[in-house]
């Protein structure tokens, strides 16, 4: 019922419809550049330049993996809404649960990559020495931290492609609001890994 009456609600108002599903999107990647102004704020004002240098050398990669994200589950959001239109449960359900394996495997190649070519991904983008330790180890936790933010990424692209906006866009800002509040202390406690745990 709760589906019939989205469908009807998008047939009677199409473009405020596209906007319920739209803006989630543009907020997350949003969100997302508010995690790292935060993380780099902090982390100047604690650690110093140095720690901001590491924190350079790792983002590149961490911006690709957050783009492909993005660009894949934003795509499942358009193919489940279009199923749901259809009224097809089957291609419903077997989109969702292909968001899921998709984010299995994109955290599976991220670890992959980190742990195993890590340092040689940094060094290609001519990392001094000095500060090599320091960014792998945000590097290394940033791989593993990835998962829940890849699969929660997946995850609102399934409910936003089911019309619910307002879960996902809470589930952001709560998200928004505890990494501003641990960063401090997580990076006093761990250093440049707070930042990522955080």
């Amino acid at each position: 019922v709760n589906k019939k009456n989205k469908l009807q609600e998008f047939i009677a108002n199409p473009k405020a419809s596209l906007w319920k599903l739209t803006i989630p999107m543009m907020l997350g990647l949003f969100v997302n550049s508010i995690y790292i102004l935060v993380d780099t704020f902090f982390i100047g004002s604690k650690i110093g330049t140095s720690a901001i240098s590491a924190l350079g050398y790792v983002m590149p990669f961490y911006f690709i993996v957050m783009g492909i994200t993005f660009g894949l589950s934003s795509g499942n959001t358009a193919v489940i809404a279009q199923h749901i239109g259809e009224g097809d449960e089957v291609k419903t359900k077997s989109v969702a649960q292909n968001s899921l394996v998709m984010a299995t495997v994109i955290s599976i190649i991220n670890i992959t990559l980190v742990l195993f070519f890590g340092k040689q991904l940094l060094m290609l983008q001519g990392i001094d020495s000095e500060i090599l330790e320091l960014a792998m180890e945000y590097f290394y936790i940033m791989a593993y931290g990835s998962i829940f933010l890849i699969f929660g990424i997946f995850i609102r692209s399934i409910l936003l492609g089911e019309g619910e906006s307002m879960i996902p866009m809470a589930a952001l800002g709560t998200g928004t609001i505890l990494n501003i509040i641990l960063d401090p202390f997580f990076i006093d406690a761990w250093g440049i890994g707070g930042a990522a745990y955080a």
